[in-house]
């Protein structure tokens, strides 16, 4: 459910009378930095490499830049980009890629005046969207990538096995309802004695987003036989466990006394593998 049903949100009708997102040189050099190394240009060929080269250079010439990077990236939120400029900056090449499970995907890549802006104007209005746009798609406004919890959920509602859900607190109280909502329909119930929360820094939010019954362990858990713990002593516990066990499995392969078998055991059964589960 990446969209869950609600009620569509109300967009006031006409012109609403709001004055614009008005961004600033900081807001500017903070949306530079955030283009990973290697972006790609648009058909322009220009960067965000040019314009952070640009930008690092003699500082009288960085601060004017900036200076008129930030006006015209205030001029263009408020709308007054003009006709002839806009087909041309909003405009981005398709670029053909073949799916691995076959037909074609269409990646557009716009220049870096339409992204550096959209970021801008993104990042302004991002703590208003996450309450406004919050009951229509899962993981709006989350860090770390809230779709990637959702689709943790949806192996587990298709697996109905044992799974694992790292991300933001609420995020996780979410994908927990999900599953206790829409579980029982696909055969899966959940466990909530058998289920653990765990985050290595307390949070005061969960007793009000988790059922009451669910396990919290203040300091370690183990993740599919793995040490998850700021506690050094339990994570050296975890691990001479399973190579003590390991060793007393690799001397009862010995007593087979059959080669072949002992070697199918020893590769599939008694090598690293067996140190984490």
């Amino acid at each position: 459910m990446k969209h869950p049903y609600s009620r569509p949100p109300v967009v006031p009708a006409g012109n609403p009378n709001v004055a614009a997102v008005i961004v600033d040189v900081q807001d500017v050099v903070k949306a530079l930095k955030s283009f990973p190394k290697g972006t790609s240009c648009g058909r322009d060929g220009f960067r965000s490499q040019h314009l952070l080269d640009a930008t690092n250079g003699a500082a009288s010439v960085a601060d004017e830049l900036l200076s008129y990077i930030t006006g015209v990236a205030n001029l263009w939120i408020d709308g007054q980009c003009p006709l002839a400029l806009g087909e041309y900056i909003s405009s981005a090449p398709l670029t053909p890629l073949l799916k691995p499970g076959g037909g074609i995907h269409q990646i557009a890549v716009g220049t870096i005046w339409r992204r550096l802006y959209s970021k801008l104007a993104a990042s302004a209005v991002l703590k208003y969207m996450t309450s406004y746009l919050g009951k229509h798609q899962f993981g709006v406004g989350t860090p770390c990538r809230g779709e990637g919890i959702l689709h943790s959920v949806n192996r587990l509602l298709e697996l109905k096995d044992d799974g694992t859900l790292v991300g933001e607190t609420t995020e996780v109280a979410k994908s927990l309802q999900i599953i206790r909502e829409e579980g029982p329909a696909r055969g899966l119930q959940l466990n909530i004695q058998k289920t653990e929360i765990f985050w290595p820094h307390p949070d005061p939010r969960c007793n009000d987003v988790f059922p009451s019954a669910i396990g919290m362990p203040e300091t370690s858990v183990s993740l599919i036989g793995g040490p998850v713990s700021l506690n050094d002593e339990f994570c050296s516990n975890i691990i001479q466990y399973h190579v003590d066990k390991t060793l007393h499995l690799m001397d009862c392969v010995k007593k087979l006394r059959d080669p072949q078998v002992e070697l199918l055991l020893l590769r599939y059964c008694a090598k690293v593998s067996k140190l984490y589960f």
